[in-house]
């Protein structure tokens, strides 16, 4: 395992800032990142109308040497803001003027230095005046990124007391989505968590790992000690950073040293993170799109490229299930004494680049079964290959290349078994229903279809990355004002909650026992939300079943190991909803074909209305013409 596969960014919280210079320099001897500190002194009572070195309550030696200091060193502080919420909500107008008036002058110095990053605590459940001000400057000029650092507890006694009293009154999680609401979603307010007290339960721990957050502060007291005298954290703890690990955010001890050296604590994390590291196929191939929205492919109205084909033939999974339902069908078609004379028609349909021609040579091997094989692709491109494949490495089998679309192609013979790889990330969006009805006219009545069978599934998602990704996005002059808000994005959804299990949505099986098969569809499913949440949109997924029980699949609880193929879907709303506990979520689905062009819409009537999306696919939709 490289080193960078387990790199793991960690800062040291200063309390005070005392020399600079020291401590930047004291950071590298304990292997730290970087620094979290004040550039504000906390015990300093502050006024506006002084000069600028006893505002910050430094010496002037020190001020001076943060305005030459090199910006090299700069990018290795994280400025810690030294407000307090309380002056910014109180009732005192000359208090409140006074908390505006210090945290200005203190963000526009910090804009000055070109500080990258600044971290600002939310300690209390009363915040919309600080939160004016903060999103205020933000939108004037801000250089920097903002954490917002929220205690996974209330700080305050009293608080804890009311919590017993209103449980859900004083839940953190409600503090940051009340803040990232009304600071609408910007894109430059991150969340940090503080670890100041036990952690939630699993539920709620989920929740806060489906949120944008940059990093965890842990404090040093929440460390114990082992036989070893080394710091480490107890295994619920120990669990949830790894999963913080896992995701590549940033960790900041904060506290006194209560071990031998704060090295220590950083070496504990390096080992979390090593431990954390995952091999699964599926978590390595998707390193570079975490989170990365993608268009869905059309094949069936553009021809894919060489690239393409190349990364879906890296499946170490997929071919395999193919080959193993292929074999199976062809040992229960023809049975052991009729193996030497009975050849067996294939048809592979959209052979693309080949890799299930190949599948299916090598069953009928494995099966010791004589075979026949069509392989036939639109791409005129992909055809290139398929013939030089034939040449040097199928010349001692019985295969025919065919450069036709199958819903046109006249052909010679039915087939025993039609084999094709047509689905998308939801199952039918890549038209899979519209081809494959069209071709089994060439299938014998008692013909197999690998796959015979596939189902979409649907569930509620809360994601304020993906959902800021998608608000940001451009949109043209002549689109519609929800455009952005009206298209399936394949995407591997890695910083979500799942807000509710997935429920199936659209099925289709082949071969069709109707001639002209209507391939519209509408589901209306009704989910029950576990916790507080925000519904930020719609995930997709699908599984399919090739033959009897070999399936495959990204539904989530079936997820098929090592399945590289395919990312979910994701269907946004414009307008978060917000959700308590045990409220019903009620989504409604349309898929909606017409002579050119199939295209889905969506709707969610509880507990919020929304619009209905996609209407008449007027921003998105799957073409049937070439």
């Amino acid at each position: 395992m490289s080193q960078a596969k387990i790199a793991v960014s960690v800062g040291l919280e200063y309390p005070t800032c005392y020399n600079i210079q020291s401590q930047i320099e004291s950071l590298a001897a304990e292997c730290f990142d970087y620094a979290v500190l004040p550039l504000v002194h906390p015990r300093f009572a502050r006024h506006k109308d002084v000069d600028r070195y006893r505002v910050f309550g430094l010496p002037e030696a020190q001020v001076q040497s943060l305005s030459s200091i090199c910006p090299q060193w700069l990018k290795l502080i994280v400025c810690d803001i030294q407000c307090k919420l309380k002056d910014f909500e109180s009732k005192y107008v000359e208090r409140r003027d006074h908390a505006k008036d210090l945290l200005h002058q203190e963000l526009e110095y910090i804009t000055y230095l070109g500080i990258p990053f600044i971290v600002v605590s939310l300690d209390q459940p009363d915040f919309c005046n600080f939160a004016r001000t903060l999103y205020a400057h933000s939108e004037k000029n801000m250089s920097y990124t903002a954490w917002i650092k929220v205690p996974i507890r209330p700080v305050d006694t009293s608080m804890l007391r009311q919590q017993e009293e209103e449980p859900s009154s004083q839940d953190t999680w409600r503090w940051w989505n009340m803040f990232r609401s009304v600071t609408n979603y910007h894109s430059k307010f991150e969340l940090a968590l503080e670890i100041n007290g036990d952690i939630c339960d699993d539920h709620e721990l989920t929740r806060w790992l489906g949120e944008p957050l940059r990093c965890v502060f842990i404090p040093t007291h929440v460390f114990q000690t082992n036989k070893a005298g080394y710091p480490v954290l107890n295994a619920s703890l120990a669990n949830f950073i790894k999963k913080i690990l896992e995701k590549n955010l940033q960790v900041v001890i904060q506290g006194v040293n209560r071990h031998q050296s704060y090295l220590h604590y950083v070496q504990y994390m390096q080992y979390l993170k090593k431990s954390s590291h995952s091999d699964d196929p599926l978590s390595m191939a998707a390193q570079d799109f975490e989170d990365y929205l993608q268009f869905p492919l059309q094949p069936l109205a553009n021809d894919l490229s060489s690239f393409t084909y190349e990364v879906f033939e890296k499946d170490p999974i997929k071919y395999i299930r193919y080959q193993e339902a292929v074999q199976q069908a062809l040992l229960d078609r023809v049975s052991p004494e009729q193996a030497d004379t009975v050849v067996t028609t294939i048809m592979v349909v959209g052979a693309g680049r080949g890799p299930l021609v190949t599948a299916s040579l090598n069953a009928a091997k494995e099966a010791n079964r004589k075979v026949r094989v069509y392989a036939v692709e639109k791409n005129m491109s992909a055809v290139v290959g398929l013939k030089y494949k034939k040449e040097e490495q199928w010349a001692q089998s019985d295969v025919t290349i065919v450069s036709e679309d199958m819903r046109t192609w006249n052909a010679p013979e039915k087939a025993d078994i039609m084999v094709s790889e047509l689905l998308g990330s939801f199952g039918d969006n890549e038209l899979s229903p519209e081809c494959l009805y069209a071709a089994q006219k060439y299938l014998k009545e008692d013909g197999i279809s690998i796959p015979y069978n596939y189902t979409s599934y649907i569930a509620p998602i809360m994601s304020h990355k993906l959902f800021t990704q998608v608000k940001s996005s451009m949109i043209k002059e002549h689109q519609h004002p929800l455009y952005r808000f009206e298209q399936p994005y394949v995407v591997y959804q890695r910083n979500k909650y799942n807000i509710a299990p997935p429920q199936p949505c659209f099925t289709f099986v082949h071969p069709s026992e109707d001639k002209d098969p209507d391939n519209s569809r509408y589901t209306k499913a009704t989910f029950i939300a576990e916790q507080d949440s925000v519904l930020h949109g719609i995930a997709g997924y699908f599984d399919t079943f090739l033959y009897k029980d070999i399936n495959l699949s990204i539904h989530p609880d079936t997820l098929s190991p090592g399945l590289i193929s395919w990312f979910p879907v994701l269907f946004p709303i414009h307008e978060p909803i917000q959700l308590k506990t045990n409220d019903e979520i009620e989504v409604h689905f349309w898929r909606l074909c017409d002579n050119v062009k199939v295209w889905y819409e969506w709707l969610v009537t509880k507990p919020t209305p929304s619009p209905i999306y996609n209407l008449d696919g007027r921003s998105y939709k799957m073409m049937k013409i070439l």
